[in-house]
């Protein structure tokens, strides 16, 4: 999370860089090389961290948890090879919780609006609970983009196809993306202690112009 910095600690580990300690292996992590000053990029070495295979998870989660085959290849199907959502998946139902976020979503996009914005409210109260579902969401949202780019194969969860072709229907691809791209904003605020309530609203206003 090295692009979180506040401009004093960067500076601060941009003088460790420029005079290392020795026998010293230090790493940053960042979801992009722009998201950090130009000068610590020039003074690091590049890795890029692709999304975990399905297998990888699968044999990770097998290390880890005690749970049948088709839950754990399930999970790894549908966590975006995030291992982190992977284990918080494997911690409840996981068809519990693709349902539960499938109608997050059917509410942000048709739902009444005092009832849609008690729940939200409701659902902001949780902040955990929260990030599980539009964690949840976000990988309906990644099925709906690639079955719309007519990428059928890619999409996670085939045995829902009807509810992917459904939102599919619904939701313009350029839409999906923005909201994609507000979910991982909300996802790093939550990091600078966001206010929960503000940010869903915030979403669901997104999703609303998603609709067509």
């Amino acid at each position: 999370n090295a692009d979180r910095m506040r401009a004093e600690s960067a500076n601060a580990i941009l003088k460790t860089l420029e005079e290392p300690p020795a026998r010293s292996v230090l790493i940053l992590t960042a979801p992009a090389p722009g998201s950090l000053l130009p000068t610590i990029v020039s003074r690091c070495q590049g890795i890029k961290l692709a999304p975990i295979s399905v297998d990888d998870v699968v044999k990770a989660l097998a290390a880890r948890k005690t749970m049948d085959d088709d839950k754990a290849l399930f999970i790894a199907r549908t966590c975006g090879g995030n291992l982190r959502l992977a284990l918080d998946m494997s911690n409840s139902d996981p068809g519990e919780a693709q349902d539960r976020s499938f109608r997050f979503l059917e509410a942000l996009a048709w739902g009444e609006e005092p009832r849609t914005y008690a729940a939200l409210e409701q659902l902001a109260s949780d902040r955990s609970a929260a990030l599980l579902v539009i964690g949840g969401a976000e990988i309906w949202l990644r099925d709906v983009l690639v079955f719309g780019h007519g990428a059928d194969g890619l999409v996670s969860q085939r045995t829902r196809m009807e509810d992917v072709e459904k939102l599919s229907s619904a939701l313009n691809l350029d839409g999906i993306a923005r909201t994609l791209r507000k979910i991982e904003d909300i996802r790093e605020m939550n990091h600078r202690n966001v206010n929960m309530q503000m940010a869903l609203v915030s979403l669901w206003r997104e999703m609303k112009r998603s609709v067509n």
